[in-house]
């Protein structure tokens, strides 16, 4: 009976071990499935792209370009790059719904291409164009470029296609580049191209960035991405427009100062109070800054207090600052005083102590 007895204690304890180590497992999942759930959703993400893409291409019919297509809507004549003779250099093959344009080949003197709204895949027939100075190729269903070296490119825009990266440009000349609406993920390839001056890549994909350096690069468009915060800009030193609208940004966490940057749009984000201020008066040449549509903007002293943390500041949300204004912001309230003081301060200070940078307490 006792034997009995220790048997059904042991089976009791043995069920509550069982019971406490699954309990255990259920609070554990949710950290170790933490990690994995971003990419997961990527998988997802990537997942209906792809089958979105394969629909497509399953409902485009081929459509292959002639070289009467072609000749009818040749147009500008201009000399050849060789300078020899002259010949039509610019080609507008428009809304044809165009799935093969291999006969551009023949075309060897073409300098501008226009091929918006088309139903082209790839780039690749223009690789033997080696006079290219401008493409345009809007709205069509691009995966890759497939362009080869382009020494003379010196705009591209492939807006509105399907295009993940942009590792294979090989554009050394390239200064103006839409790339907005479509899969891209990492911005590597821009240091790739060391004449940028113009960087489109709104509605995009990107999300966590390597850390972005260019010495010409003066406008970054960046809106419609998840990027969360802008720590990724590096050195910068030629930027002066810089539109982060809509990119789920809670706050700036800026490694760098952008010397020259002058006009930021940060409309639409999540930046919740007016600390953001304090991170944005680093930037000591910017006159133009735009966050309609975040909390911050709604509160009371929100104009005012812009102005006294970027004291450069002359338009805000679009709206220019009157000399009332300026009278105030001369005369900030006795609270946001104290921190204007300690801001100085620690300014002064700065430059004999390990202490933060400007900035980083106003």
């Amino acid at each position: 009976m006792s034997s009995q007895l220790a048997e059904d204690v042991r089976e009791e304890e043995f069920e509550e071990d069982v019971a406490d180590e699954a309990e255990g497992e259920e609070e554990d999942a949710p950290t170790s499935d933490a990690g994995a759930a971003d990419g997961d959703q990527d998988e997802k993400e990537e997942d209906a792209e792809e089958e979105e893409e394969e629909e497509e291409e399953e409902e485009a019919e081929e459509v292959v370009a002639t070289r009467d297509d072609v000749a009818g809507t040749l147009d500008l004549l201009g000399r050849t790059a060789d300078a020899l003779e002259f010949a039509f250099i610019r080609c507008r093959l428009l809304d044809r719904a165009v799935t093969d344009v291999a006969v551009l080949a023949e075309f060897k003197h073409l300098q501008i291409l226009e091929l918006n709204g088309n139903d082209l895949t790839t780039l690749q027939p223009l690789a033997s164009l080696k006079y290219l100075t401008s493409v345009t190729v809007r709205n069509n269903r691009l995966k890759q470029l497939q362009l080869g070296e382009m020494k003379y490119l010196q705009r591209l825009d492939i807006s509105g296609n399907h295009i993940k990266n942009l590792d294979e440009l090989n554009t050394p000349s390239l200064r103006y580049l839409d790339a907005s609406t479509n899969s891209i993920r990492a911005l590597g390839f821009a240091t790739q191209l060391p004449a940028l001056e113009h960087l489109n890549i709104s509605e995009n994909k990107l999300r966590a960035l390597d850390t972005l350096d260019h010495p010409r690069l003066a406008e970054l468009e960046l809106s419609g991405n998840e990027v969360g915060s802008l720590q990724f800009l590096g050195d910068l030193p030629a930027l002066t427009t810089l539109s982060a609208m809509g990119s789920h940004l809670e706050s700036i966490e800026l490694d760098t100062t952008l010397p020259n940057l002058t006009t930021l749009h940060l409309d639409d984000n999540n930046f919740a109070d007016l600390n953001i201020l304090k991170e944005l008066s680093v930037l000591s040449s910017l006159a133009h800054l735009s966050m309609s549509g975040n909390s911050c903007a709604e509160e009371g002293d929100y104009r005012v207090e812009a102005l006294v943390a970027i004291q450069g500041l002359k338009t805000l949300d679009g709206e220019g600052y009157d000399s009332e204004d300026r009278d105030e912001a001369r005369n900030p309230s006795f609270e946001y005083a104290i921190v204007l003081s300690c801001d100085l301060f620690m300014r002064m200070n700065s430059s004999h102590m390990n202490l933060a940078p400007p900035g980083q307490f106003l």
